[in-house]
């Protein structure tokens, strides 16, 4: 894995590429392809609900610690923040929302060059 990655850090996923070896490491990727597409469609369909969207970036930071997603993490360590200091969602967390949507895209894009090579 020699390609330049932005969001997910690649000396983590090649310690875990080295730990599983071929096709453990194959289906590891694409059980978290699956998974980030449930937090992608999960972001989507927020409800304005700020409790709803702060259990969601819990769950969101132990993906993407798994994977060395930092920006990832780090977004959604924010999202939990900021939710849990509000009662109902506004424009700040649908800014967050937006922002760790989008960086679970690029990280999925990294994910799916990653099975190519």
């Amino acid at each position: 894995m020699s390609k330049t990655l932005q969001i997910i850090d690649a000396a983590e996923l090649d310690a875990v590429h080295v730990y599983m070896k071929g096709a453990s490491f194959a289906a590891f990727l694409d059980q978290c392809l699956k998974q980030i597409a449930t937090h992608v469609a999960d972001l989507q369909s927020r409800n304005g609900s700020s409790e709803r969207l702060s259990t969601m970036a819990h769950s969101m930071i132990g993906s993407a610690g798994i994977i060395g997603a930092r920006k990832v993490e780090a977004l959604a360590r924010r999202l939990e923040v900021a939710a849990k200091a509000v009662a109902h969602a506004g424009p700040e967390l649908d800014d967050l929302a937006e922002q760790l949507m989008a960086a679970w895209i690029e990280a999925a894009k990294e994910l799916q060059w990653q099975r190519i090579v």
